[in-house]
């Protein structure tokens, strides 16, 4: 009997590995180790069941990474992906050969180019309110701003607190910057320590709806859909079913409402 191999669309990340960390604080035992940290020491680990599921994934279905690591990081990944791979939030889609997509990076590269000025200006916003902080909101905000680039482009803007105690903070700061700075062009992701502005483009979901409309084959293929958090399911909503990790953020919620930044 012959079949049309599925295609698998997955976040990594809290999907089909985390931190050692985060296994041990959750009682499960890293089985295999699956990323490096920037000074190549073992960070990221599968546990057995998602060992089993990667493995069998690869062997049997097309699939493909949708994941937030930049190109750099997601080199440190030890999975063998053979097909295209979408990184950095979906500013780049990687070839099977891991040469970057021409057709969707000239688009990138059209609307950042056009942005570029903006997200400067945004930098510069920011690093003003968190030196302003004290005064502003009678809370000093320890915290730095950086430009995310991508093939010598300026992607995103990201920002962290020092102390990671501090977490709250950048709710603070986002909603500083909102008052502060016209965000139309752009949108905020939030996970953990990470506050990040992004133009509407860059987002897994128009990353991966390029992909599945001009660089795979999908006719009669099911499209799986794998991911962990609610930034996920734009793009997860884009496969016939969807798949989510046992006490993930998604599965342990029960009223969701899928909203995307969608692009055409």
């Amino acid at each position: 009997m012959t079949y049309k191999k599925a295609i698998i669309l997955s976040d990594l990340d809290d999907t089909f590995f985390q931190t050692k960390r985060k296994m041990l604080e959750a009682d499960i035992t890293p089985h295999k180790m699956a990323a490096l940290d920037r000074e190549a020491k073992p960070r990221s680990f599968m546990s057995e069941p998602q060992t089993n599921l990667v493995d069998w994934l690869l062997a049997t279905s097309e699939v493909i990474p949708v994941t937030a690591r930049g190109s750099d990081e997601f080199a440190r990944i030890d999975i063998k992906f053979s097909s295209y791979k979408i990184a950095c939030h979906g500013a780049v889609i990687l070839n099977p050969d891991d040469t970057p997509n021409a057709g969707w990076q000239k688009i990138v590269e059209q609307y950042i180019t056009r942005l570029t000025p903006k997200i400067l200006a945004l930098k510069s916003k920011v690093e003003q309110l968190i030196d302003d902080s004290e005064s502003l909101c009678n809370k000093k905000i320890d915290a730095w701003a950086r430009i995310n680039e991508e093939n010598g482009l300026p992607i995103y803007l990201v920002c962290k607190v020092r102390d990671s105690l501090q977490e709250a903070d950048l709710a603070v700061l986002a909603e500083m910057v909102e008052k502060e700075f016209d965000l139309s062009d752009f949108y905020i992701h939030r996970n953990r320590n990470n506050l990040a502005f992004l133009p509407k483009l860059i987002a897994k979901e128009n990353a991966t709806k390029y992909l599945l409309e001009h660089l795979v084959e999908t006719e009669g293929r099911p499209i799986l859909s794998f991911g962990d958090s609610f930034s996920d399911l734009p793009f997860m909503a884009l496969g016939d079913f969807i798949c989510v990790p046992r006490h993930s953020q998604v599965a342990e919620n029960k009223n969701l409402i899928v909203e995307g930044n969608h692009v055409d």
